[in-house]
């Protein structure tokens, strides 16, 4: 499967353009009114000469008198020159509600649009990179910035699942434990701080009205391995603006250099605004994409006020303290997984094993990037076990799951704590015309809702996401695999990787609408990730890109009609 979307989160020890065209520019306008001006005066200056030859014959006083008030009249003049708009900054308040201010009401004629200043790519870097943050956390680097109040903003997927970061300026002052704040999951964002500090913060502008082809810049720290290291500087051209519609999100499409650490940085225009996050690659890593601080705003501000922007609650993982108390655990069905946390010193032999009796149970441990060092699944009923060495000194997840469709009851043990994580997505009921949100809270989760249907009721389903590459599935718990109606990528979205499916229930019962991460493709295979989606529920609708479903063949094929 070719992966298009690739995060940038970390590297190891992912609007309608508007645009306005004059009839002619401030220049040619005057050079209009000037000509127009010497038309006027060589038409009077014939006037004038006739009533000289009709004074010379009458020799009046009185028309001598006219004669000069009417060359006065003549004389040519310039018009005064056009004042151009002020285009103003946004600035982030933690206090104040943000907004766009008017633009003054030119005074004088012509009019005339802004003229904005461009500066040389060194001028971009001495007014930006001050304030561009070195993030650190224990799973890699990415980059962040600063804004008012002492915050700094970053991607989510920079910091997950860590509560506390380092922060380094270019200016060598270094924040060891500053404390991640609050995210957004949905939409990729983190607030990190408020630290003390007398640097400068970045002014934030809108760039939307950016036209396609302008110069613009990517500053942050991609590839850093310095302890203290500086902010790179690369240089592109704005080569598309994308829409994420349902949150409301306009993403600039860049050509500039991107790789992994840049994830959190800054996207700067030609005249030094601060006009983007950047926080992802796109078309296997030829474009970045950085999402309009105009958009980001009003979602800092509510992080900033506490409240929970993305609609999932905070979701912190128990990286340390508890323990498991019962070594037992019930799993209602195949898609109902027990997850534990394991989080050891580098180099720790940490046993683990399962019984479930005549069952067939499968034990899978990953780690943060989403890789699965090890597992145990012989596909056999009877007791699993597995011994995992532990190599980074991060979470990991032991992932404890079934292949039977009815409840058992499985005893778990293991050499050191396991911390019992509890998924809230887990079992939550929806209902048509409903549209909420869920959190992949680790790779390899899988999350499953409970939907009632009457025979023959119909609905559509759609998931949206920027972090993970969704995939939906549509099951009764006690359902054969051929029976199963899935999708991976028909919905479209801002990467063309929603799935979507219209469902017909062909009886009367509790149906599961089950969501997973397809994973990123590395050299070794998928990488599951974790993060926020949108899930909605709807009516049916003519020309959606599935059809009805539940009658797909035996053995269902994934693709762009959905099966």
């Amino acid at each position: 499967m070719s992966v298009l979307l690739a995060h940038l989160p970390i590297q190891i020890g992912t609007g309608i353009l508007k645009s306005e065209k004059l009839c002619c520019t401030a220049k040619e306008a005057g050079v209009r009114v000037r000509h127009m001006d010497r038309q006027n005066f060589v038409f009077a200056r014939d006037v004038v000469r006739v009533l000289v030859v009709w004074l010379l014959k009458r020799t009046s006083l009185t028309l001598m008198v006219l004669l000069s008030v009417t060359l006065a009249a003549c004389t040519m003049s310039r018009p005064p020159a056009p004042r151009p708009t002020v285009t103003p900054l946004i600035t982030v308040s933690p206090t104040a509600t943000l907004s766009i201010q008017p633009s003054a009401t030119p005074t004088s004629l012509p009019t005339s649009i802004p003229i904005p200043v461009t500066l040389s790519p060194a001028q971009v870097f001495d007014l930006v990179s001050p304030a561009v943050a070195f993030i650190e956390t224990p799973a890699g680097t990415g980059s962040g910035m600063l804004i008012e109040d002492g915050y700094v903003v970053t991607n989510y997927h920079v910091v997950w699942p860590y509560e506390q970061a380092r922060v380094v300026f270019p200016d060598g002052s270094d924040y060891r434990d500053a404390p991640v704040l609050a995210w957004d999951p949905l939409v990729d964002l983190a607030l990190i701080g408020p630290l003390e500090t007398a640097i400068s913060p970045l002014e934030l502008a809108d760039g939307e009205d950016l036209v396609i082809g302008s110069e613009v810049f990517f500053v942050g720290y991609p590839g850093e391995s310095d302890e203290y290291p500086q902010p790179t500087i690369a240089r592109g051209i704005l080569s598309r603006v994308r829409q994420w519609e349902a949150a409301g999100i306009t993403y600039f499409q860049s050509d500039a250099a991107i790789a992994g650490g840049q994830s959190g940085g800054v996207l700067v225009s030609e005249s030094g605004e601060v006009i983007g996050i950047t926080g992802f690659s796109f078309g296997e890593g030829n474009f970045g994409l950085a999402a309009s601080v105009l958009d980001i705003l009003p979602r800092l501000e509510r992080l900033m006020a506490g409240d929970d922007v993305g609609g999932i609650g905070s979701r912190r993982l128990p990286v340390s303290g508890g323990e498991q108390s019962d070594p037992y655990v019930t799993l209602k069905h195949r898609w109902d997984h027990q997850i534990y946390v394991i989080r050891e010193p580098v180099g720790t032999r940490i046993e683990i094993s399962a019984d479930g009796g005549e069952a067939d149970i499968a034990l899978v441990v990953y780690d943060v990037y989403g890789a699965a060092p090890v597992y145990a699944d012989d596909g056999a009923p009877g007791p699993e076990a597995l011994t995992l060495v532990t190599e980074w000194d991060l979470p990991y997840f032991v992932d404890l799951f079934q292949y039977s469709p009815s409840s058992m009851t499985v005893s778990v043990e293991a050499s050191h704590d396991l911390i019992p994580y509890l998924d809230l997505d887990d079992g939550r009921g929806v209902a048509k015309e409903q549209t909420i949100y869920g959190y992949l809270d680790h790779p390899g989760d899988t999350d499953y809702f409970a939907l009632p249907l009457k025979k023959g009721e119909t609905v559509n389903v759609l998931v949206d996401s920027i972090l993970i590459n969704p995939y939906l599935m549509i099951a009764q718990p006690g359902d054969p695999e051929e029976a199963w109606v899935f999708d991976y990528s028909s919905g479209g979205g801002l990467f063309g990787t929603n799935p979507e499916l219209t469902f017909a229930a062909p009886e009367r019962g509790l149906y599961l609408i089950i969501v997973q991460d397809v994973g990123e493709y590395s050299c070794c295979g998928y990488y599951p990730q974790q993060g926020g989606y949108s899930l909605e529920i709807r009516e049916p609708y003519t020309g959606a890109p599935t059809p009805v479903a539940p009658k797909p063949s035996a053995t269902p094929t994934p693709g762009d009609s959905g099966s």
